[in-house]
């Protein structure tokens, strides 16, 4: 069920990618994701790509100029409950960051960005603890660093990156 959920991710993705609404694509991927997580629940790999759809879905939303908070909210309660059962896989937890990091963004345009740019900041050094070349969370170190004005510390953390090999140039 999870790979079927990926391919609707897929989908969904070129369908925006188009310019169409992947809205029911990403619905349908969230709805085979819920599936397998219903006949064994604890699949942290399942959980991230849940999450991650939840992210993916707000974006779209965000480009659209809806609000993604729901979205991004629901994505988190996904991360956190993870987290808490234990223990606590990397792609879980990298998928927590990004999706603080999201409300940390979306919280700047509010004038709520500094606590959620901290929470972010915190989640990003968690998955370096985990594995410290990760080269996209070092990335996501750095837009939250950049977030909270530390420039200096940012652009240090976005060359340790580039020496890392990041996949992303966006997260």
């Amino acid at each position: 069920a999870n790979n079927i959920g990926k391919l609707h991710v897929w989908k969904a993705r070129r369908l925006a990618a188009f310019g169409a609404d992947p809205v029911s694509e990403y619905q349908a991927a969230r709805g085979a994701c819920e599936r397998a997580l219903s006949l064994q629940s604890n699949l942290s790999g399942v959980e991230a790509n849940l999450a991650g759809i939840r992210m993916e879905t707000g974006d779209w939303k965000s480009s659209r100029g809806a609000d993604p908070v729901v979205d991004y909210t629901e994505g988190l309660s996904i991360c956190d409950a993870a987290i808490e059962r234990g223990p606590v896989p990397l792609e879980v937890r990298f998928q927590q960051a990004l999706l603080r990091l999201r409300m940390a963004e979306r919280g700047s345009e509010t004038g709520a960005g500094t606590s959620r740019y901290r929470d972010a900041l915190s989640s990003f050094d968690a998955v370096l603890g985990m594995e410290p070349g990760h080269g996209d969370a070092l990335v996501g170190r750095a837009r939250a660093l950049e977030g909270l004005g530390r420039d200096t510390e940012a652009l240090a953390t976005y060359e340790s990156a580039l020496r890392a090999g990041a996949r992303r140039e966006e997260l």
